[in-house]
């Protein structure tokens, strides 16, 4: 009767160890074999630590073995990456081979990225060369798009590499968000595909459940698109949102539907929100100006929509509100008019994830037109105080 013989167990590679979710019965046993090598031995103990997240005693495991290969060596700096120990990973990167899995491409990246959600210049330009190894195989890991995202944006840099590159990906993991949200972002920069199409794409995606920036893109795609989802997708950060966050959200999707021309469903939003102000409740804490600065901005997007439809009744009596709360903001607030004449730019959080709310409807050059508005004396001095300010800060 023949032995039977004993599986020899190696250890993980860096792609096998990222993707295992819990460590099954035929790896702990070969802890057991006779066949396992003392350094793979060793090694796979380490490879249980890490998908443990024991990353600090997997470091200790990997850092101490002989002669490790660069397979070896990939771990490590992994686990550097996992253990926030970016300076050490870094330098593991520094002296790898030229030809990596793609993985470590990866963590490469995310290593320089230091944990942070954007990246300088400097930090991209470094970060652009591994891209193309990732994508120069075929299909990454899906992790390989959130790095794509956070380096390029809304930008049109390299935008025939990304085409590609997100195309295939949109194939190979369907309504995955990581994919979906720096393809939609690049269809709104740079329109390589339509936008109903790319709404198409996103609507099995996106859900109540989903992250309130990623259901805020599809908003904004379907806004321009002028796709029935957009309604669905408002309603989902509606939902999310506390009360005076809300407020935020309806003024930013009112400039959305500025932007596209929608002005009649944009002035609905901007109204809705000055309806609101009997009702809130100004807190005495610090964010108490800031607060109510939401009534200015929808005094404003009023004003805006008055100058697009060139309709004279309207610009007069919104001109006349503007000058009044601007006459009651705290006069520290003068040193920064442009954000009321020129581009506002005010962050505001939703289910812990900040969005933005953006206007780029300036103002000043239909500067006037407002101050040639019948008037108080004192209104006209307030408005034209503003626009004396903003007008020296240019």
């Amino acid at each position: 009767m023949s032995k039977k013989k004993t599986k020899k167990i190696i250890p993980l590679t860096l792609h096998e160890l990222f993707t295992k979710n819990e460590v099954n019965s035929d790896f702990l046993n070969s802890l057991n074999s006779h066949g396992t090598k003392k350094d793979h031995f060793l090694e796979i103990h380490g490879d249980i630590h890490a998908i443990n997240m024991r990353f600090g005693d997997a470091i200790d495991v990997y850092s101490n073995l002989s002669n490790p290969t660069w397979k070896t060596k990939e771990k490590l700096a992994y686990c550097l990456y996992c253990n926030e120990d970016y300076h050490q990973a870094l330098e593991l990167y520094s002296s790898a081979p030229t030809k990596q899995s793609t993985i470590s491409y990866c963590f490469n990246a995310f290593s320089l990225l230091e944990g942070r959600q954007w990246a300088s210049d400097e930090i991209k330009s470094k970060i652009k060369p591994l891209l193309e190894r990732i994508f120069a195989s075929g299909v990454p890991p899906v992790i390989a798009y959130d790095i794509l995202d956070i380096v390029y944006g809304y930008t049109i840099d390299d935008s025939e590499n990304r085409i590609g590159w997100l195309t295939q990906g949109t194939k190979a993991y369907p309504n995955n968000q990581l994919v979906l949200s720096p393809y939609a972002k690049l269809a709104l920069a740079h329109p390589f595909k339509n936008l109903e199409d790319v709404c198409e794409l996103l609507n099995p995606a996106i859900s109540i459940e989903s992250t309130a920036n990623f259901i805020w893109l599809g908003y904004t795609i379907a806004v321009r698109a002028k796709h029935k989802a957009a309604e669905q997708w408002f309603s989902f950060l509606n939902s999310k949102a506390s009360y005076s966050n809300k407020l935020w959200l309806w003024l930013a999707a009112a400039e959305e539907l500025l932007k596209s021309g929608d002005i009649e469903k944009a002035d609905d939003f901007y109204k809705a929100v000055i309806d609101e102000k009997d009702k809130f409740e100004i807190n005495n804490d610090e964010h108490v100006e800031i607060n109510s600065d939401i009534f200015i901005y929808a005094i404003r997007g009023r004003l805006s929509v008055a100058l697009l439809k060139n309709n004279s009744k309207s610009i007069q009596d919104h001109t006349k509100s503007l000058a009044d709360s601007l006459e009651n903001r705290p006069v520290e607030y003068y040193q920064c008019p442009d954000m009321i004449i020129n581009d506002v730019f005010l962050p505001f959080v939703i289910d812990n994830e900040i969005l933005n709310y953006e206007s780029s409807f300036d103002l000043l050059s239909y500067k006037d037109v407002i101050t040639n508005t019948e008037l108080t004396e004192k209104n006209t001095a307030i408005l034209n105080l503003h626009f004396a300010l903003c007008e020296r800060d240019d």
